[in-house]
Order: structure tokens, then C-alpha cells, then sequence
């Protein structure tokens, strides 16, 4: 599971950087803004799943994983080892990523 949410989130990084090209190259472009709101709804998707395999790992105590064997521990109750997944630096990272592209998401939606 750490492996799929690694690799989701290298994939959104990719989409978010082709969606910045491709957004900025032709703003007038229906075609292309077409193009920018698909890869924009992708890169929510694939940071929703980065952010879940974390989760995922934090409530199966997944020590393999160094972020959560730095931030919980097995003896924690399930709503606790939730809230753990934002308790550090790149948890907190990872939550506002999924924020933001949530609400870029919904831009993108609205502007249609």
C-alpha cells in the first residue's frame, strides 16, 4: 500500500505540473481548458489516494512506513491513529495538498 500512495502521488505531481503548462500556454483554448479541468480532477483523485494509503498505513500500523513509525504507535485508538496522519510536518503537507487541489477541483468545475 505505501508503494501505490507513492506512486499517486508522483502521478499527481505530473498532472499538476502538465495542467500549469497546459493551462498557462493557451488560456482561450476551449479544448485545451477542457484538458487542464481533466488533469486537474486527476490530480485530486490520485492526492485522495496518496492521502488514504496514509491513512490506510497509520491505522494498520504499517510500521515500514518511517512517517508512521515517527508519529503513532500500535497502542492508539483507530481516531487517533486518523488524526495522527496530519499530526506531522508531511501529513499536514499532504492534507492542505488535498485541500487545495479540492478546491481547484471545484474552481475548474464552476468555470465550465
Amino acid at each position: 500500500m505505501p508503494e501505490i500512495g507513492h506512486f499517486s502521488l508522483a502521478l499527481a505531481g505530473c498532472l499538476a505540473l502538465s495542467a500549469a503548462v497546459i493551462g498557462f500556454a493557451a488560456p482561450g483554448v476551449r479544448t485545451w481548458a477542457n484538458t487542464t479541468a481533466s488533469l486537474v480532477l486527476g490530480q485530486l483523485v490520485f492526492i485522495a489516494l496518496s492521502f488514504l494509503a496514509l491513512v490506510y498505513g497509520f491505522v494498520t500500523d504499517d510500521f515500514s512506513i518511517a512517517y508512521v513509525a515517527g508519529h503513532s504507535n500500535s497502542l492508539l485508538p483507530w481516531y487517533y491513529k486518523i488524526s495522527a496522519t496530519w499530526g506531522g510536518h508531511e501529513g499536514s503537507f499532504l492534507l492542505w495538498i488535498l485541500f487545495l487541489s479540492g478546491w481547484a477541483s471545484i474552481v475548474v468545475m464552476r468555470r465550465g
